[in-house]
């Protein structure tokens, strides 16, 4: 009986620290491999701010799969659109602004 006690008090300490890993949920984060900082940069409701040349942001986590993408330049070069991403929970995504201004999601 003492045993089985013990077991379940152990069995409670694991599911709390399981329970409070914030690493569960989708999360992303933006690389810029395009030639200039994008400012101001925005996914749904995420605010990246200032995301230089050849920079990666630090994950955020994402409560929704569509987000709208904006963000600018300084020579007014404009970051806008859409992206879905696939409803896989505990995952990590990044997206890629390519060279070309386009981006593109990729799980990592």
């Amino acid at each position: 009986m003492k045993r089985l006690k013990i077991i379940a008090i152990l069995l409670i300490i694991n599911l709390s620290f399981i329970s409070c890993d914030t690493e569960q949920g989708v999360q992303l984060r933006i690389q810029n491999n395009y030639a200039e900082a994008f400012h101001d940069v925005k996914l749904g409701n995420l605010e990246f701010g200032t995301i230089e040349s050849g920079a990666k942001t630090e994950y955020q986590h994402v409560n929704s799969f569509n987000l709208t993408v904006s963000g600018s330049t300084d020579t007014d070069d404009e970051l806008t659109g859409s992206i879905t991403l696939p409803p896989y929970q505990n995952k990590k995504y990044t997206l890629t602004i390519k060279e070309s201004g386009e981006f593109e999601p990729t799980m990592d």
